[in-house]
């Protein structure tokens, strides 16, 4: 995965710490531009398993801040699924009111479907499922949440700004003890706790854009997953509902949303 390619924020959108009272003393934390062996060691271990799973679901909840032009904040919240079949199968359905959405992709084919609008957009993009996820960037501007996390070896990509790199210990995210790792970039700041054990699965991320006005947060939690799922190829290919409509292009809107050209 090259620079150019990986996927940092987003719910579908555009690519666009303070510690109070928690016992945590300075000598925790690294010095500027030092990377700890622990924290990319499990990195590459998360990677390496996520890489190895041909099949696998998880759902997720998503929090994007968006900063208005008058200063204000908002926080935009989605929940949905991930359904992955390597190398060439994925289902991505976000529900976010009327920001819903379904991303199918069959190894031949990308479809992005409105559901509240019975609408969708369709280009040919044959090959892998990274690909896809490029192509979605490149042809649309749109990054999927999390996609940067399904990638066949995301570790190379995902470091390769990374000018530190921190180990804080372990931490229960939902219940379920993970590694807590911290990374900083140029641009951005990311953490990602990881799962103890012999499934070092991706069980929380967060990415903070610092050379935007008050550091928007992407929060991105990945819950339930299942992995041994028995896809049917059916579920990757997209067909058309009743009276739904083709439109011709597709862009974003200024809080970085979809919107959807004339249908055809």
């Amino acid at each position: 995965m090259s620079k150019k390619n990986r996927i940092r924020l987003g719910i579908l959108t555009p690519i666009v710490g303070l510690v109070f009272g928690l016992g945590l003393s300075s000598t925790n934390g690294l010095a500027a531009d030092e990377i700890s062996e622990d924290a990319t060691e499990i990195l590459r271990s998360m990677s390496d398993y996520m890489g190895s799973l041909e099949s696998f679901s998880y759902t997720f909840d998503a929090d994007t801040e968006v900063l208005l032009t008058n200063g204000q904040k908002l926080q935009i919240s989605s929940s949905g699924e991930l359904k992955v079949r390597r190398p060439d199968g994925f289902q991505f359905a976000r529900n976010g009111g009327e920001r819903s959405a379904v991303i199918y992709f069959d190894g031949t084919t990308l479809t992005f479907y409105a559901e509240i609008m019975n609408v969708y957009y369709q280009f040919e993009s044959p090959g892998t499922i990274d690909d896809a996820i490029n192509n979605l960037r490149d042809e649309l501007g749109i990054d999927a949440a999390g996609a940067d996390l399904i990638y066949a070896d995301l570790y190379d990509g995902i470091m390769e700004d990374v000018t530190s790199a921190d180990y804080w210990g372990l931490a229960v995210v939902d219940g379920i003890e993970a590694h807590h790792l911290a990374f900083r970039e140029g641009e951005v700041d990311w953490q990602i706790w990881v799962q103890t054990g012999e499934t070092p699965l991706p069980l929380k991320y967060i990415i903070t854009t610092k050379w935007m006005t008050s550091a928007p947060q992407h929060s991105y939690r990945l819950h339930d997953w299942n992995l041994n799922p028995d896809f049917d190829s059916e579920l990757f290919q997209f067909t058309p509902p009743e009276g739904s409509m083709k439109v011709e292009n597709i862009s974003t809107d200024h809080l970085g949303e979809i919107s959807l050209g004339e249908p055809q």
